[in-house]
């Protein structure tokens, strides 16, 4: 049984919180890196941060493949490659061509990245989904429910602060997915109930982009305040 996490002291809560906030607020989706090797102890200690992520019920429902040897990046690299020329080609009327544009425009990082760490997660049932929505009175929406998938959030946010706090940079890729899953369960012999959702490289940064624009707090955030609606405080009702 592990031992409890013991308080910190109110000075020592500042300080950490102060370099937390500082963290957080210096990283950068880097897609650049120096001809550096990245130690495989370093990669497993930033994995190893990723899976203290919270998780539902504590199932940890994630799981990590790495490629840190040349060959092994260049494979998923290429396999990747010819997944997007594959689909350009049998897009005859170019419906997806602004999608395709911006997945090659984007590829670059995958070609030079030290590390590539490949994201999968196991949804949540689907029978689960159809029990909430006959069982919800107010008939929400909840098809896509699936905590697991942000489970995976959290873990992968652990990861790029922990590359960052090390002098890595890490970078989450969405766009490969489309041309990946399905095809990666296979070549690596992996069940078909792990979903590939994330892509991330890691390497020694060798650029220093610009701090992108960030939207206002007052923009995002808002308390509640004031009594409570007599809305709120109704049983809710299926809709007809």
């Amino acid at each position: 049984m592990s031992e409890p996490v013991q308080p910190l002291q109110a000075e020592a809560q500042t300080e950490a919180g102060d370099a937390f906030f500082e963290l957080a607020r210096t990283r950068r989706s880097i897609r650049v890196y120096a001809e550096r090797l990245v130690p495989r102890a370093l990669t497993a200690r930033l994995i190893d941060c990723a899976t203290r992520a919270p998780s539902n019920f504590n199932r940890q429902p994630w799981q990590f493949v790495v490629a840190d040897e040349p060959s092994w990046c260049k494979a998923i690299y290429e396999l990747l490659e010819r997944g997007v020329a594959r689909v350009g080609s049998s897009d005859k009327a170019d419906e997806l061509f602004h999608l395709l544009d911006h997945v090659r425009t984007w590829l670059y990082p995958l070609r030079s990245s030290p590390v590539i760490v490949l994201a999968f997660y196991k949804p949540s049932p689907e029978r689960l989904d159809q029990m909430l929505s006959s069982a919800n009175e107010a008939a929400g929406d909840v098809t896509h429910y699936n905590p697991n998938l942000i489970t995976l959030g959290m873990a992968i946010q652990n990861l790029l602060l922990a590359a960052h706090a090390e002098g890595l940079s890490a970078c989450m890729h969405s766009g490969p997915l489309p041309f990946l899953r399905g095809v990666v369960n296979r070549l690596l012999h992996l069940p078909p109930n792990l979903q590939l959702a994330g892509v991330i490289s890691i390497g020694y940064p060798a650029e220093q982009p610009q701090v992108p624009p960030h939207r206002e707090l007052e923009k995002v955030l808002r308390f509640l305040e004031g009594p409570v609606p007599e809305a709120w405080l109704a049983t809710p009702t299926r809709k007809e």
